[in-house]
């Protein structure tokens, strides 16, 4: 669990405010894939280039956090509906690669432990899967490496399951 951090709150007020902002106002389209060596063919509705707020101003957020450089490799938006449940895979097979995904759907604390939509991650050498709830504002890192799944919420919570995340590589620089 040592290489899987949990932020809580992860934005600021207000760059939370222009993040839902940007995202309410984005076109998302069918046929998003996560990662690599996924076991189903999985498809999931997503929007790409995001802009500077979040190719950039996030980043750099997480660099200052982590006290890592990183080569940003992708960034985006998926969104799950109701049975639009993950397959557990790979983001790369690469090391010194982290995934850092922020969840933005507005539900409750107690709602959510009903609603399902966790992200499940699995790790390695390990027979435990760490179990996530994907609050609002909630920020989870890992190395790309571990397996893991985005699960959808069940058919009595109708809210979009909204995460954003980058996918990066540590810089040779560091």
């Amino acid at each position: 669990m040592e290489n899987v951090k949990i932020i809580d709150n992860f934005l600021y007020d207000d760059e939370l405010s222009k993040c839902l902002n940007i995202v309410n106002k984005r076109e998302w389209k069918y046929g998003h894939t996560s990662g690599y060596s996924e076991k189903f063919n999985n498809k999931f509705f997503a929007a790409y280039e995001l802009g500077d707020f979040f190719t950039k101003h996030i980043k750099e957020k997480l660099e200052h956090i982590f006290n890592k450089t990183f080569i940003l490799d992708r960034n985006y938006m998926h969104v799950q509906l109701y049975g639009q449940y993950g397959s557990y895979h790979v983001d790369t097979e690469l090391e010194n690669t982290y995934t850092f995904c922020i969840y933005l759907t507005d539900i409750s604390d107690i709602d959510m432990e009903n609603a399902d939509g966790d992200f499940l991650l699995k790790i390695p050498n390990s027979t435990s899967i760490i179990c996530i709830n994907t609050l609002m504002n909630r920020g989870v890192f890992f190395p790309s490496i571990y397996l893991h799944k985005g699960m959808a919420y069940n058919r009595f919570f109708p809210q979009k399951r909204l995460c954003i995340t980058w996918k990066m590589t540590v810089s040779p620089d560091n």
